[in-house]
């Protein structure tokens, strides 16, 4: 090993550990505050409209049939060759939506969050309930908001 790449390792080595000198083993700290422009039901809203927006495009290639999760949308491409959705949406408090197709008829699905304990079935659950948005709207990741 030459000097250089001894210094270079033993530099690489004293950066990883200071890197880690601000873990603490075995203890969890509390959480930071969740803090966004949006409220919660705001955010569920203009979530779901976007993966309506999504849904729209997916319905243009696919008929009236709804994607059975979020995961068949994006790997769905719409007609100008670009996936029918690319966001990763998350609720309020970081935590994956639940999505459920209702009615293919109407085009009709549920956004549900699981609300700030994670847990859905509860009462700080929040759901929207939607039906296809337009085809026409691409976000493609880009956000209407800061924080997102």
């Amino acid at each position: 090993m030459t000097a250089h790449a001894f210094l270079r390792s033993v530099a690489l080595g004293s950066l990883a550990l200071a890197a880690l000198a601000g873990c603490k083993s075995g203890e969890s700290g509390a959480p930071s505050p969740v803090v966004h422009p949006l409220t919660a039901q705001t955010r569920i809203r203009d979530h779901a409209q976007r993966l309506a927006d999504g849904v729209a495009r997916y319905r243009e290639v696919k008929g009236s049939k709804l994607p059975m999760d979020v995961r068949e949308l994006t790997l769905t491409l719409s007609r100008d060759g670009q996936s029918c959705f690319t966001e990763n949406l998350k609720d309020h408090w970081f935590h994956p939506y639940a999505y459920s197709p209702v009615d293919e008829a109407s085009g009709t699905f549920v956004l549900a969050s699981a609300g700030q304990n994670g847990q859905l079935g509860d009462a700080d659950d929040l759901r929207v309930e939607r039906g296809p948005g337009d085809a026409r709207v691409r976000t493609y990741g880009w956000t209407w908001h800061d924080g997102e």
